[in-house]
């Protein structure tokens, strides 16, 4: 209602599609929403998906949001002429029977009605099956809320693939007169240019369609803007990250003792410089809990090296792990997005010390394992096409043994695709101050080093 599509749809082989559309005069405000055909499934139903196209919508019928509806099966595809029965609030207008048709994606209205001002569960139902999706109704001078999402983090996680295969766009009325801007087919959520209430027949490519200034939060909020959808936080904050790949670390050692014990050497050290150093592999891995509240993470790093004392050279191990939680709050930076963190973590790795073996003609080498609990706090946001993340943390056990300063970048590498899923780039550059004070044949002996961090990986976003 109150617009049509204006000719025929154009690929522009980079998957992205444009489509004029017409606005009637009268109209001002515009939803668009794409019809997908999905490939069918063929085993039995396993779980319903339901989810809005729009988070909020306001009182008196003033607007239209659309409501998916899909029947998957074990695999997650959808599965075609499948009945659902949908139910809500009173006073709302939702149709209460549907079926999935030979799209397998359902698409109803939903208006508000008579219904008060506040959140609307609407359920969705098929056999023994149901989901659940929260709508606000706003006020008529009300805001945009935050969208309230349903279910387990894998449910979610769900939802937020097919709203990303099949995003809804806005237009409303401004008072600038500029043309309407096509909706993409496949990408996730593309904001669109606004549109004055006038008839406007151009089309333009998605890769045109943000206004500036109209972007919506990566957080998940829309704020009061002319165009755009409110959801974004699929493509900003995935649900599975996996990176493996090499990493590099240079150490400068030293060990001394203020005791007269000839079994310890009074002074020993060490280095190993970058960009060799010692090579070996890094991996990490995170999933959020809480869309982008909560995330568990590892990250682990090993290497392997030899070092010379005398006539003797001995193998060692370095290695570090650390598993544990990451919290991210956002936090108004003017037109950055930023996002202020703390973590805690369970940590492990080891360092080196020396004692004279029995004749003192050379050192031995004994290895140390140091294991502890992390705190860490930082700043993340998205530069360009870039994540920049900045961490500083202190490990104890249980006194302070480990000072890191560190600093992530991540990004997609470009048109590199394996399987049709992009791939993407880290890179980390830490500085650890490890500082450990043990007793070695019944003299208290300090330990220091410092580590030079340098990782590259590279892995998948799901």
């Amino acid at each position: 209602q109150g617009g049509s599509t204006k000719g025929r749809l154009r690929d522009a082989g980079d998957g992205s599609y444009t489509q004029g559309v017409s606005v009637q005069s009268d109209t001002t405000v515009l939803t668009l929403v794409p019809y997908v055909a999905s490939p069918e499934g063929s085993l039995p139903a396993a779980n319903v998906r339901v989810w809005s196209g729009l988070p909020s919508t306001a009182v008196a019928n003033a607007s239209m949001v659309p409501v998916f509806v899909v029947v998957e099966d074990a695999m997650g595809l959808p599965l075609r002429n499948q009945d659902f029965s949908l139910s809500g609030p009173n006073g709302i207008e939702l149709p209460t029977q549907g079926n999935t048709g030979d799209s397998g994606v359902a698409i109803v209205e939903f208006r508000s009605g008579t219904a008060n001002p506040g959140p609307a569960l609407v359920q969705a139902s098929s056999g023994a099956l149901s989901a659940q999706n929260v709508i606000w109704i706003l006020p008529s001078l009300g805001t945009q809320q935050t969208p309230v999402r349903l279910g387990s983090p894998w449910e979610r996680a769900a939802v937020d693939r097919w709203r990303a295969g099949v995003p809804v766009g806005v237009v409303r009325e401004t008072a600038p007169a500029s043309p309407v801007a096509a909706l993409p087919a496949v990408p996730p959520a593309a904001a669109s240019p606004a549109a004055s209430p006038s008839v406007a027949e151009a089309s333009v490519p998605a890769s045109e369609a943000a206004a500036p200034g109209a972007a919506p939060s990566p957080f998940g909020v829309s704020a009061p803007v002319s165009t755009g959808s409110a959801y974004v936080d699929q493509e900003e904050v995935p649900f599975l990250q996996a990176r493996v790949g090499l990493s590099s670390v240079g150490i400068q050692f030293s060990q001394s003792h203020d005791g007269a014990a000839d079994v310890i050497p009074p002074e020993a050290g060490y280095t190993r410089s970058l960009p060799l150093g010692v090579v070996g592999l890094n991996g990490h891995l995170r999933t959020r809990l809480m869309d982008d509240s909560l995330h568990i993470e590892v990250d682990g790093r090993w290497g392997r090296y030899g070092l010379q004392t005398g006539d003797v050279t001995k193998k060692h191990s370095l290695t570090h792990l650390l598993a544990g939680a990451r919290y991210r709050h956002p936090v108004d930076a003017g037109s950055l997005a930023v996002r202020v963190e703390g973590g805690l973590w369970f940590h492990r790795t080891d360092i080196l010390s020396f004692r004279y073996n029995e004749d003192r003609t050379s050192a031995n080498q004994i290895g140390q394992n140091m294991t502890g609990v992390r705190v860490g706090a930082g700043a993340s946001s998205r530069v360009g096409p870039v994540d920049l993340s900045i961490l500083v943390a202190e490990t104890f056990a249980p006194s302070p043994v480990d000072t890191h300063l560190g600093i992530s970048l991540d990004t997609k590498l470009g048109m590199v695709e394996v399987d049709g899923r992009p791939v993407l780039l880290r890179i980390d550059w830490a500085t650890e101050f490890r500082h450990v004070g043990l007793t070695l044949e019944g003299i208290d002996v300090r330990l220091n080093d410092r580590l030079s961090v340098l990782g590259v990986s590279a892995g998948f976003d799901l």
